[in-house]
């Protein structure tokens, strides 16, 4: 494990050089094919509409989504997908191994202007958690600590320390059968923000007909306990001992729909819903008072 983490550790230094000794196998594009980006060329769009994206963290409100970027590239070995940046090990018309780097899905709770609150594409998603507080106990959610009384329970997380981006660096599996996606993530921070790591699985399926597309997700997101601690946990640093709390690694689960209708070579209509469970660790936490995060959008999208 020591062996492995030293390795994800050195991704980030190494993507510029590993770029070169690269083959990525030869591939058709299909001109109907509305999941096959066209090597050399930049996608590029715009959704204009109404939209939230629900905050689970105490005195907090909710992400409102106006405006939503989608950027992608496909080269010959890398690829750029909004936030992600990757390189192909692997491909063929069935299997693709990657190697990438992207933020941390966290901070968007923590800051509005996140770049991940415009971007909606994001890995973020998944069920059996543990929790320990500092006196050992397993508390429910909302439900105040052994000996804690509302004078030395922290009142907001704006008081607390800074919950910074992480840049995330690992591998990346992708299966593709017919109208059917899976896909494997396993990735560490190599900024030394918080050192955790997230294992994210997300299964896919795709229906066209029409001018109708549609997309259904289900997936899961496990998180180590580095990870979780550092966003939710509360330290000694920054409160008194019986407001302290630390938290177990865990994992959320998230369902998602995506439906597009096509008016125009420009211009498509967009609904978006998706559900996010939150694992025990983290709305057990003092600062989260939902053990959920929905998000939400209608509107147009501007295909330039």
């Amino acid at each position: 494990m020591n062996n492995y983490l030293i390795i994800l550790k050195s991704l980030g230094l190494c993507l510029c050089l590993i770029t070169a000794a690269f083959v990525r196998a030869e591939t058709d594009c299909a001109a109907d094919n509305d999941h096959c980006d066209e090597i050399g060329q930049w996608q590029l769009s715009l959704g204009i509409g109404a939209g939230v994206r629900t905050n689970p963290l105490i005195d907090s409100k909710n992400i409102p989504l106006i405006l939503i970027p989608q950027v992608s590239y496909t080269g010959e070995h890398f690829f750029i997908q909004n936030l992600d940046i990757g390189f192909f090990l692997f491909e063929n018309l069935q299997h693709q191994l990657n190697i990438f780097i992207t933020p941390s899905y966290d901070p968007i709770y923590f800051h509005n202007n996140h770049p991940g609150n415009y971007f909606l594409n994001n890995k973020g998603l998944a069920t059996q958690d543990t929790v320990k507080a500092n006196n050992g106990n397993s508390p429910t959610a909302g439900e105040n600590f052994e000996g804690e009384n509302p004078e030395t329970r922290p009142v907001t997380w704006r008081k607390l320390h800074k919950r910074n981006t992480a840049g995330l660096a690992g591998f990346e599996y992708n299966l593709t059968l017919a109208h059917i996606e899976l896909q494997a993530q396993i990735v560490h921070d190599i900024t030394g923000v918080h050192g955790g790591d997230e294992v994210r699985l997300t299964l896919a399926r795709h229906w066209t007909k029409g001018k109708n597309r549609l997309g259904l997700a289900l997936g899961a997101n496990w998180q180590s306990q580095d990870v979780i601690n550092y966003y939710y946990g509360i330290s000694a640093k920054e409160t008194d001992a019986a407001s302290i709390y630390n938290a177990d690694g865990g994992t959320s689960t998230l369902v998602r729909f995506d439906w597009h209708y096509r008016l125009s070579e420009h211009w498509d209509l967009r609904f978006l819903t998706s559900y996010r469970h939150l694992p025990r660790a983290i709305s057990a936490s003092p600062i989260v008072d939902n053990n959920n995060v929905i998000t939400t959008f209608v509107g147009g999208v501007y295909h330039f």
